[in-house]
């Protein structure tokens, strides 16, 4: 009897010293991706600070995005009225809107200029609610004190993201 236990010991051992121990697991997932509509923004009305009088010192036209102005050292006169954007893309999406900085307004024939900054947004982020949405953009336009007379252009980029 102790033969035999001896001789089944040492099978045993024999068995557990040969097994190969495995040292790693696999697992398998998935990957997926979608192509999607890219969002688009299209210019729908230009920022129009309007023709003032000449300031009596300097003076800002704080335009809102309602195309509401506010007015220092001047008198408005005409039409004015805030940016306004189409925006387009896959419904339902949000997107963010970056505004600029600052732009310079330029007379082309007498070489003035006039700084336009404090852009802000009738909204931050936006939801393509049925594929589509709008938004307008005001800013604030400086003038200097005896600013030349004069027609000012200039132009200023927005853009929007998805989310």
């Amino acid at each position: 009897m102790k033969k035999t236990s001896i001789i089944f010991a040492a099978i045993l051992m024999m068995a557990i010293f040969s097994t190969k121990v495995m040292a790693q697991a696999t697992s398998t997932n998935g990957a997926f991706a979608q192509i999607k509509t890219a969002i688009t923004l299209a210019s729908t009305a230009t920022l129009e600070f309007g023709a003032m009088t000449s300031p009596t010192g300097a003076g800002t036209v704080v335009l809102s995005p309602a195309g509401v102005p506010t007015v220092t050292n001047m008198v408005l006169i005409g039409t004015r009225h805030a940016a306004a954007y189409a925006v387009a893309g896959v419904a339902m999406a949000t997107y963010t809107i970056t505004l600029p900085a600052n732009t310079t307004l330029i007379d082309p024939v007498g070489g003035g200029t006039m700084l336009v900054n404090a852009f802000t947004s009738s909204k931050a982020i936006g939801t393509l609610v049925g594929g589509i949405d709008a938004f307008n953009v005001g800013a604030t336009l400086n003038i200097a004190d005896a600013q030349p007379l004069g027609d000012y252009a200039g132009t200023f980029d927005v853009t929007v993201n998805y989310n």
